[in-house]
């Protein structure tokens, strides 16, 4: 009697599964052999993953050649863009894995098969130039990215580029990153994205190599390239500091050069910021005190009535006024720059040493500049007592940096000649 019901029952479920369509699930598509798997009617999304999952089930079963049998027939089956995807996706786990000789041995069986299929024989280009990079052959990965780069798209020799200047800052490396950064400014016009990619690295390049002098001269010739302005805005100013620090006039000229130059070609007013405040350093230190006032404007155009744009351009009309010797007009807007330094809690950041100086050495330095100047002028009891103002400060500055820095020996070289007047 049980066994009779229960098979009514299963009767009656199956009938109403039929009457409301809800049949069993078809197996999945990866569960099924490739052939019978191929046999619906995929869509582009399911034979990638049909595809995806056959090559790592082969692959993890040693069976590599099994891979490789399948990859015509996955050609064919799928759109080129489709094949492509999912075929360097398969060499990317390769490569990862350290499968070294199964991604070079899938490289030439690819290379072979498919000879006049382009993208495909420049994914194992690309592939190849990540595999020399991989395993510690940067220069002949170089030179295959510069054989091959008439054959690569601007996206791949720009990914590829990227990727191996990203890597190539030993000192090993060097001579290799720099022929990569010259071939692709001189040989792949119209590859803008690869400029791109190697401008920040080719300005870097002549900074850790010593070679400041080249530093303005490659970045105009980015400008002139066509490269990106953000990008050569980013280059320009990541060797600012380097730049300062070197106090070279002839090379902070042609920096304001370049730097104008750039401004214009820039959209975004934090950029154009960015660019003025390392001009309007090396306004300062050439002297050019006009091109100091416009700067400010610019770094402030939102603030021009804080109190640290006025002071800061007190400060730079007392220079300009000291250089066209107005000499009372200067010793007064320093005199006003020092009462405004003595309410700072902090020292301020000196860009040309990358050293913070304490605000005793501030109003040392500039009390000392006021005795000169008096000196100068032929007030001699005002130059003394401007001389006797700024030994006190200098002596409290003093206890205040390290030993071995910059401003400590600016500090003890300013009391020795302090102490002879």
């Amino acid at each position: 009697m049980k066994a009779g019901m229960l098979l009514l029952l299963a009767i009656v479920v199956f009938v109403c599964g039929c009457q409301t369509g809800q049949v069993a699930p078809p197996p999945k598509l990866i569960d099924l052999p490739l052939h019978e798997a191929l046999g619906h009617d995929l869509s582009q999304a399911e034979l990638q993953q049909v595809f995806a999952y056959q090559f790592r089930a082969r692959n993890a079963e040693g069976r590599l050649h099994a891979v490789l049998d399948i990859l015509p027939v996955c050609v064919d089956k799928m759109s080129a863009d489709t094949a492509y995807e999912t075929i360097a996706t398969f060499l990317a786990q390769l490569l990862r894995a350290r499968q070294y000789d199964d991604l070079q041995r899938t490289i030439d069986y690819l290379r072979n098969m498919f000879p006049n299929h382009t993208g495909l024989q420049e994914l194992c280009t690309v592939t190849e130039i990540q595999y020399l990079q991989a395993t510690g052959r940067f220069d002949k990965a170089v030179t295959l990215l510069t054989t091959e780069s008439r054959e690569l798209s601007d996206a791949n020799m720009a990914r590829v580029t990227g990727r191996l200047l990203a890597r190539g800052a030993s000192k090993a490396a060097l001579p290799a990153a720099e022929r990569l950064c010259d071939f692709v400014v001189s040989k792949t016009q119209g590859k803008r994205r690869t400029l791109d990619a190697a401008a920040a690295k080719w300005v870097w390049l002549a900074q850790k190599q010593g070679k400041l002098d080249l530093v303005p001269v490659r970045l105009a010739r980015l400008v002139a390239e066509g490269a990106t302005p953000e990008v050569v805005a980013r280059a320009y100013t990541g060797a600012g500091n380097a730049v300062l620090q070197k106090s070279d006039k002839a090379l902070l000229r042609q920096m304001m050069q370049i730097g104008q130059s750039l401004t214009s070609k820039l959209r975004d007013k934090n950029d154009r910021t960015d660019i003025a405040r390392l001009m309007l350093d090396y306004s300062c230190i050439i002297e050019d005190f006009g091109a100091s006032l416009h700067l400010l404007r610019i770094c402030y155009q939102d603030d021009l009535e804080s109190e640290e744009y006025l002071r800061m351009s007190n400060k730079v009309l007392a220079h300009k006024a000291l250089k066209e010797g107005r000499t009372d007009e200067a010793v007064r807007r320093f005199r006003d720059f020092m009462e405004s330094a003595k309410s700072w809690n902090t020292g301020q950041y000196d860009p040309s040493t990358g050293e913070m100086v304490p605000v005793d050495a501030i109003l040392g330095l500039n009390a000392k500049r006021i005795g000169d100047i008096l000196a100068k002028a032929g007030d001699k009891k005002g130059a003394t007592a401007a001389y006797g103002e700024a030994k006190t400060y200098y002596q409290a500055a003093g206890g205040k940096v390290k030993d071995g820095t910059a401003w400590k020996t600016n500090i003890e070289k300013a009391l020795k000649e302090l102490s002879g007047l």
